[in-house]
């Protein structure tokens, strides 16, 4: 028999599972005395057990959320937060070669340990000192907020965390009184009223609380607890606001109380996202003894519609005609930021955007201009008036665009305006979109808005007998278009050759024939 022997170097929690397999066999006891045939037992009944090893490194257990275990407390008789694990395989800090994988779908049962008889328990549970779950599949377990409810007694308590009878971590809770019961609290010293911000930039003042008693003053060495908040809750979007403590964006921050029970927090930036938060403080152990300070992060503090009047034919679709800029409080283009449109519908003159088939849409202002159109809309088959209200991210309206509606429109002239550029020293240099522009009238030729073409596609193109080498910057080198916009068009970027010459920029509205042509000289 060949006997193999194993050792292992290091010690660990491992599980052992052995198969033993179970057949009949026939057995050779010897050759038989003077020639005669071997001595065979057939069938004989026999059992060949061997050990199969299978091991495994004991799960442990790591706090997900909250995401520090000082802030698993609640006040007596209230629900603690939700608490959430995630189950993983072996102790890496411990083993260096454990697996650290994640456990899914694990058996985790959570017991509670109560030395001081808070009362704390497991709601709802025959045992209300135990509460099993079971992982999902990303190995995370939870306990629900208010699951665990805390008992009327302050004082401290202890979840052990435990996988197949092992316990795979200990987490200490706490039941705190509501207030200290020497009046101890925590206010704001600065600033004095809440702080406003622009997306993506420094707040420019320093955040300082103070933890006093009263008629006793400040007091030094008290932890604090400082947050950022958005609707109760801690934030854990990369965007949010967050202090700079040069370890990364950090919504959860603590610190010690100086002189003067004085506490000043790292440098606070705020993100790409708007909306209202919180800096929120609050004493160690008595989260009722807090200080909050409302933060609005404004990425649009107002918009600019470019036409608050405009028009629109009767039962059509009206796509990317209309666009607001959305500014911040410097003017400057909040760009990248959410902008809400809502129709109001007047009388029975309606229209429903073409995205969501409702009164409601929103866009995102441009990352570099702080442009963005009014989404595509489609206008019933009725005269009159509707409104376009524009809001920022939160609702909070910022401007009207008002709609009237009309019946359908033949233009019957184009012309250019007459206003053309100089091109004298322009050579080789772009002309702007909307340096040069068209007029398409319903009449005659009128400065009055009313005997326009309101809108429509004007076609452009770009004749160059002279070989000046000039070409649209979007569309192909000679042909683009632009939208007629309350009767006018802006003609789209073009690329001056570096030829002298002239050339001729055409408008046409080929549904109806109608053209105007404007040549340009350049040198």
């Amino acid at each position: 028999m060949q006997v193999h022997s194993y050792r292992i170097n290091k010690w660990a929690h491992r599980t052992f599972t052995t198969q033993v397999l179970q057949a009949s066999y026939a057995l050779v006891f010897g050759p038989a005395q003077e020639g005669g045939q071997d001595l065979v037992c057939q069938d004989c009944a026999s059992v060949i057990a061997y050990p199969q090893m299978f091991y495994t490194y004991a799960a442990y257990a790591k706090l997900q959320s909250p995401q520090l275990p000082d802030d698993i407390q609640a006040a007596p008789g209230e629900g603690f937060p939700e608490i959430d694990v995630v189950i993983l395989e072996g102790n890496n800090e411990q083993y260096s070669d454990a697996p650290g994988t994640t456990l899914p779908n694990s058996v985790v049962v959570f017991q509670l340990v109560d030395p001081g008889d808070t009362g704390t328990q497991f709601e709802d549970e025959a045992n209300p000192a135990r509460y099993q779950t079971t992982a999902n599949d990303s190995g995370v377990a939870t306990i629900p907020a208010g699951k665990l409810v805390a008992g009327q007694k302050p004082g401290n308590v202890t979840l052990q965390v435990t996988v197949a009878d092992d316990v795979a971590a200990t987490f200490p809770a706490v039941v705190h009184a509501d207030y200290p019961p020497d009046g101890e609290d925590v206010t704001v010293l600065n600033p004095n009223n809440g702080i406003s911000m622009n997306p993506l930039s420094e707040y420019d003042d320093s955040i300082v609380f103070q933890d006093a008693i009263p008629n006793q003053g400040g007091v030094r060495g008290k932890l604090i607890h400082v947050e950022i908040r958005q609707n109760g809750q801690l934030v854990d979007d990369p965007n949010a606001p967050y202090f700079d403590t040069g370890t990364g964006h950090v919504f959860q921050w603590k610190g010690t109380t100086g002189e003067e029970g004085r506490l000043e927090t790292p440098n606070l930036w705020s993100g790409a996202q708007s909306g209202k938060f919180q800096v929120f403080a609050y004493l160690d152990g008595y989260p009722k003894r807090n200080a909050p300070i409302e933060l609005d992060v404004v990425g649009v503090d107002h918009v600019n519609p470019a036409y608050p009047q405009v028009t629109a034919i009767r039962n059509t679709d009206v796509v990317d005609y209309w666009t607001v800029t959305a500014l911040d409080s410097n003017d400057k283009p909040a760009t990248a930021q959410r902008i809400n449109f809502t129709i109001v519908q007047g009388g029975n003159v309606d229209a429903t955007f073409l995205v969501s088939g409702t009164h409601q849409a929103e866009g995102v202002s441009n990352p570099e201009t702080g442009v963005v159109s009014v989404p595509a809309l489609r206008v019933t088959d009725e005269s009159g008036r509707f409104e376009i209200h524009v809001a920022d991210g939160s609702y909070k309206s910022l401007s009207t665009i008002y709609v009237e509606v009309i019946d359908p429109q033949i233009p019957s002239s184009v012309v250019f305006d007459d206003a053309p550029p100089d091109l004298k020293n322009a050579a080789g240099t772009i002309l702007k979109e909307g340096k040069i522009g068209v007029y398409v009238y319903i009449g005659n030729p009128n400065p009055n808005p009313s005997d326009r073409f309101i809108s429509g596609r004007l076609g452009l193109s770009i004749e160059d007998p002279h070989n000046t080498g000039t070409t649209f910057n979007s569309g192909s080198p000679l042909n683009s278009y632009a939208d007629i916009i309350d009767g006018y068009a802006k003609v789209p970027e073009i690329k001056l050759g570096g030829n002298p010459g002239t050339f001729t920029i055409l408008a046409t509205v080929d549904t109806y024939g109608l053209h105007d042509a404007l040549p340009l000289q350049i040198g």
